[in-house]
């Protein structure tokens, strides 16, 4: 705008000058009246083009300084809208930190969690003792279960073996199998482990039978009539044992009301409700193979045979 402005002065003078040239020219030629008419006519008209022409300067220097204005106007709009984008980012980052604030827990509220974690942790048990229990559990558990090696089975079908000898049809239970080894349908019973053994035996027919027990092939113990004292020792420490040839016509031939009476069992309304039964320990040695021999009417009989290792 001043540039602007300094240009119009010059002009103005430069016309200025030149129209006094022309007053000089023609005074100095001592011209007539019309022709001094004629150069004020000239000089009017060109004073009345300049006045024109510092009119227009003057809008064009006013528009340039408005346009000036504008520009500043425009910059201090941009300043102002980077201002208030960063007033508002920072609002929005206080806001989320004092959010975050508000969700974090006092420092009384942590102290109180760590003392009450601290109290539950005191009131545990110590490693050391947490072992202790385990060990004294396990060996107790490994006690009841040594004092637990048992296992039955059952004689259902009423049919017997070549010689008499029961097969065990079911396994009913057992505590542990590589003590007690059973094949289904098989006579024989293997017990691993040898030592001290409880055997126990039942059966139930129209008839009371004599049972042998068999231990590696060898009779061990013969049963017959109601009472377990009807049992004969085969083995013992003093001398050979009768076989089972010259013991079994002796027992099933005693006569009636005698030792060893094997009597017809009382008919019952419900079938064989007694029948006959025993109980003995055995010392077993390693991998024993028990067979039970069944002498008697095996028809619509069934039996059961335990063993519990002592």
């Amino acid at each position: 705008a001043e540039e602007a402005a300094g240009d119009t002065r010059a002009e103005v003078h430069a016309r200025v000058t030149q129209l006094e040239d022309l007053h000089g020219a023609a005074l100095a030629r001592k011209a007539d009246a019309a022709e001094v008419a004629r150069v004020l006519a000239e000089t009017k008209a060109e004073l009345g083009g300049l006045q024109d022409a510092l009119a227009t300067r003057a809008s064009a220097v006013a528009v340039a300084a408005l346009e000036a204005q504008v520009a500043q106007a425009g910059q201090l709009a941009a300043r102002l809208d980077a201002l208030q984008r960063d007033v508002a980012h920072k609002m929005s980052a206080d806001r989320a930190v004092y959010a975050a604030l508000e969700g974090k827990a006092a420092t009384e509220d942590v102290n109180k969690a760590l003392l009450e974690v601290c109290r539950e942790l005191e009131a545990r048990a110590s490693l050391e003792q947490v072992e202790g229990v385990a060990a004294r559990t396990e060996a107790l558990a490994a006690a009841v279960a040594s004092s637990n090696l048992a296992a039955r089975w059952l004689w259902k079908s009423g049919r017997v073996k070549a010689g008499g000898a029961v097969p065990w049809d079911v396994q009913a239970s057992n505590t542990d199998p590589g003590v007690f080894q059973w094949e289904a349908g098989k006579t024989l019973v293997t017990t691993a482990l040898p030592g001290l053994y409880h055997l126990s035996f039942g059966f139930f027919a129209r008839k009371r039978p004599v049972v042998q027990v068999m231990v590696n092939g060898e009779p061990v113990l013969t049963a017959a009539g109601p009472a377990s004292s009807n049992l004969v020792h085969h083995a013992s420490a003093g001398g050979a044992a009768p076989g089972p040839a010259q013991l079994m016509p002796s027992l099933l031939s005693q006569p009636a009301g005698g030792a060893g009476v094997v009597p017809a069992a009382q008919p019952h309304s419900a079938g064989n409700v007694t029948g006959l039964t025993a109980s003995e320990f055995l010392s077993l040695p390693p991998n024993a193979r028990l067979a039970l021999v069944f002498q008697g009417e095996p028809d619509k009989a069934e039996g059961f045979l335990m063993l519990r290792k002592l």
